[in-house]
This record gives C-alpha cells, structure tokens and sequence, in this order.
C-alpha cells in the first residue's frame, strides 16, 4: 500500500536521519526537483515552516507530485527505501 502525504511527512518528521538519507539519494533529489518546479525559494521556505511543524506547504507540494505519474513512481522508490 501506498502511503499518502501526510503518512510520509510523519515518517520524516518522525525520523530525521530518514530525511537525510531520503535528501542525499538521487530519488531523493529528483523529488526535490518535483516539488520546487524550478522555484527552490519556495521549497526552503516550505521545508523551514515543516520543520517548526506547519507542514501544509510541504503537504500540498508533494500532494501535487504524488499526481503525476512520475512523481507517485519515485515517491514509491522512496518509501521502500525507508522502509528498510
């Protein structure tokens, strides 16, 4: 089963060195790509409002990644790598 965004933002929440090994992977930076669209000012301020808690920026990045069918793919390589 897949997880959706609010079960993987827990997971990294949760996790820190999850998060940083997600971030240092190549799946982990394409997502990144994904998410920002090109614009990464507004992927930091994302990532800074979910790490004091408010992930609803973050959130409704990755909701719009998990849509595409590229973007659920690598979200997928991504879960089973934590899972690990």
């Amino acid at each position: 089963s897949t997880m959706n965004e609010q079960d993987m933002m827990q997971k990294l929440k949760s996790d820190p060195r999850a998060l940083k090994s997600v971030m240092q992977s190549a799946d982990g930076r394409a997502l990144l790509g994904m998410l920002s669209g090109g614009d990464t000012a507004a992927l930091g301020r994302a990532a800074q409002q979910a790490a004091s808690g408010d992930t609803a920026a973050l959130s409704g990045m990755l909701r719009q990644v998990l849509s595409t069918p590229e973007g659920a793919a690598l979200v997928q390589r991504l879960e089973d790598s934590l899972r690990r």
